[in-house]
């Protein structure tokens, strides 16, 4: 590591509150830190980064190429070659919490006067440790949606010239992720799937190819095959009942039909429908419930089975 590499990722962006020095101008204050949260044995301090109220280095962190001390929420110190993981733990209407997992410690970074995230990818960085994310799923579409569009905004990805039109799409992408963490869980949960394939087609359209476009396709895919998974297990819960029915068990078709009213399917619309009616049922259910028409033309055609 060198001392370009050290200020080119731990740069100004860390920084909420505080001031941010560097090896040429470090200040007078810088004494107080090495007395207060510092080692005596210090030596080439690369940055300095003092966050008290007072700007009297009471508080912040002592950046060298081997070591990083701080005095943030909590007091430590650990070397770069120590550090084992990192971790960001990001759920909504909570702070951003930095995880670091060294040989002999573990430290959890929660402080308002420093971007957590930045810091703990700066670290990402200079060490080659990934970043695990503790988010749940939707939070991580959330989370990497924002990633590439702060990218692509950051011209980020080569030789990427976008239209008018194109760049509209993405303040329409923000606006909507500015309405989304509004809603309650369940709908937050529900439009966060519905942006997730838009934005996948917004940056395929785009050509681009990232890390972080990748893990938005794998969500997706997780969404799909829990989806499938939930419509083959009402298949088989259908499948039974109607076995139940057949088999001079009366109450099963109270059940079933319990069960189409609760999912909004009226039985007596599914009875001597044209093919063309049918297939117009058939694409107002998928857009309803977000599945395929392949899975709903299944089980219509279970309905119609049973007549």
């Amino acid at each position: 590591m060198t001392k370009d590499d050290l200020l080119f990722y731990i740069n100004e962006r860390i920084v909420k509150k505080g001031q941010y020095y560097i090896y040429q101008n470090v200040p007078q204050q810088i004494g107080n830190a090495i007395y207060l949260y510092g080692n005596n044995q210090i030596l080439d301090i690369v940055i300095f980064v003092d966050t008290s109220h007072e700007q009297n280095g009471s508080t912040g962190m002592i950046i060298n190429l081997d070591n990083i001390y701080f005095q943030l929420n909590q007091k430590g110190s650990f070397r770069f070659k120590d550090i084992l993981s990192l971790s960001l733990e990001k759920h909504r209407h909570q702070n951003v919490k930095g995880i670091i997992k060294t040989n002999d410690n573990e430290y959890f970074i929660e402080d308002e006067n420093i971007d957590i995230e930045n810091f703990i990818d700066a670290l990402s960085h200079l060490t080659n440790i990934d970043i695990d994310f503790q988010m749940t799923m939707y939070e991580k579409i959330e989370h990497y949606i924002n990633l590439v569009l702060h990218d692509i905004e950051n011209n980020e990805y080569e030789d990427l010239e976008l239209t008018s039109f194109q760049k509209q799409q993405i303040n329409e992408f923000y606006q909507n992720l500015q309405i989304i963490e509004s809603l309650d869980d369940e709908n937050y949960q529900y439009e966060l799937e519905i942006l997730c394939q838009q934005a996948i087609n917004y940056f395929n359209d785009l050509g681009l190819d990232s890390d972080e476009v990748d893990m938005l396709i794998n969500i997706q895919e997780e969404i799909n095959n829990k989806k499938e998974q939930a419509f083959h297990n009402a298949q088989n819960y259908y499948d039974d009942i109607m076995h139940q029915y057949q088999q001079s068990n009366p109450r099963m078709f109270e059940q079933m039909k319990s069960m189409m009213n609760m999912l909004g399917i009226d039985e007596n619309e599914l009875r001597n429908k044209s093919p063309d009616e049918l297939n117009h049922y058939v694409e107002d259910l998928c857009q309803r419930f977000g599945i395929s028409k392949e899975q709903i033309e299944n089980l219509a055609k279970r309905f119609q089975q049973k007549e």
